[in-house]
């Protein structure tokens, strides 16, 4: 569980050379994805 109430629905993981991506689920069940930027990603 996330702070707020959501949920991970896909852990982090790396796109290498691109950065990390994750997806969460918020508390109405809504599925959304978050990406950071990191050239060092493995």
């Amino acid at each position: 569980m996330i702070a707020g109430g959501g949920t991970v629905a896909v852990p982090r993981m790396p796109i290498p050379t691109v950065g990390w991506l994750a997806y969460a689920k918020d508390t109405e069940g809504n599925l959304f994805g978050m990406m950071q930027s990191d050239a060092n990603a493995k």
